[in-house]
C-alpha cells in the first residue's frame, strides 16, 4: 500500500476528506492528491494528525524496503552497537536536520554509486 493509499484509508476510517484533512493540516487544497509521493514533514503532520506513526503511513505491505538487500544493510546496521546509534539520532534531532539527511540520502539515491576502491 502506497502512503497516498494510506493516508485515503486513514481518512475513511476517521470520516474526514482527503480536502479537509489537507485543509486541517494547512496544506492546499489537492496538494496531496497531485503528489506522487508526500514530502516527509507533510507525512509527519499527517501522522500527528492520525495519531500514528510515519512508519505506518509510509509501510508498504510487501515490507518496508522495496529492496531485499536494502533490507539487509538496514538490519545490519540496526544490529550493530556502533551503528545502531545512527537509528537513536533522528529521534532528538531537530527537523531541518532529518530533511538536511532526507534530501543527502534522496541524491544518493539518484546516483549510481558503487563500491569501486
Amino acid at each position: 500500500m502506497t502512503p497516498l493509499e494510506k493516508i485515503r484509508a486513514l481518512c475513511l476510517k476517521k470520516g474526514v476528506t482527503i480536502t479537509q484533512l489537507e485543509r486541517d493540516c494547512g496544506f492546499s487544497v489537492g496538494s496531496l492528491s497531485q503528489a506522487e509521493f508526500p514530502r516527509a514533514d507533510r507525512l509527519s503532520k499527517i501522522a500527528d494528525y492520525f495519531g500514528v506513526s510515519m512508519e505506518y503511513v509510509m509501510d508498504k505491505e510487501d515490507g518496508y524496503y522495496t529492496d531485499d538487500e536494502t533490507a539487509k544493510t538496514a538490519q545490519a546496521i540496526y544490529d550493530s552497537k556502533e551503528l545502531s546509534l545512527l537509528f537513536d539520532a533522528a529521534k532528538d534531532a531537530k527537523p531541518e536536520d532529518l530533511m538536511t539527511a532526507y534530501n543527502v540520502l534522496l541524491a544518493l539515491k539518484r546516483k549510481d554509486w558503487r563500491n569501486d576502491a
